[in-house]
């Protein structure tokens, strides 16, 4: 008995933990420990130029908030240039946005265009190309020790992805 309690625990441990990270694509890592991922199988394209998707983002250290992650729910403009803007977000307690988010908020903000060699870049740029070819980025390709990836909250540009210091 002891034997398939064992057993089954540790298979629904296993199956648990994959159904959670299931859908996410690491695309990139910086220096300092935090890594970006992309759910690509829930992208949704609208008019073959406007691509709705999830965005993960697990912090290396424990932010000043308690928060080990960020889920950010995004629109690209896939046209020239190209652009995307935050429709919501959540912070979490847990790395992979697990349980419950400590911080919610919904707020449709204003387009962003993104600079040549940041975080935001590289992440439009594999939403882009994924809804115009369909396929998936094999891993992710460099890591980006210098990039910034900006939160946009009430107005104010928020460095989320350089310095452990600044997030909340």
């Amino acid at each position: 008995m002891k034997k398939f309690i064992l057993i089954s625990a540790f298979l629904s441990t296993l199956v648990f933990s994959s159904v959670c990270f299931a859908g996410w694509t690491l695309v990139s890592k910086n220096i300092h420990g935090d890594s970006v991922y992309i759910d690509f199988d829930r992208i949704k394209i609208k008019n073959k130029r406007y691509v709705f998707y999830w965005n993960l983002m697990n912090y290396g250290k424990l932010s000043k908030a308690g928060n080990l992650s960020l889920k950010i729910f995004l629109e690209a403009d896939c046209g020239i240039p190209r652009k995307m803007r935050v429709l919501a977000y959540s912070f979490y307690p847990q790395p992979m946005a697990l349980e419950s988010p400590s911080m919610s908020s919904r707020i449709v903000q204003h387009w962003r265009y993104s600079s040549p060699g940041t975080m935001k870049k590289v992440l439009l740029n594999k939403v882009c190309a994924f809804a115009m070819s369909g396929q998936k980025p094999s891993g992710y390709p460099h890591s980006e020790g210098s990039s910034i990836f900006f939160l946009v909250l009430s107005n104010v540009l928020t460095p989320h992805f350089l310095s452990p210091t600044l997030r909340p």
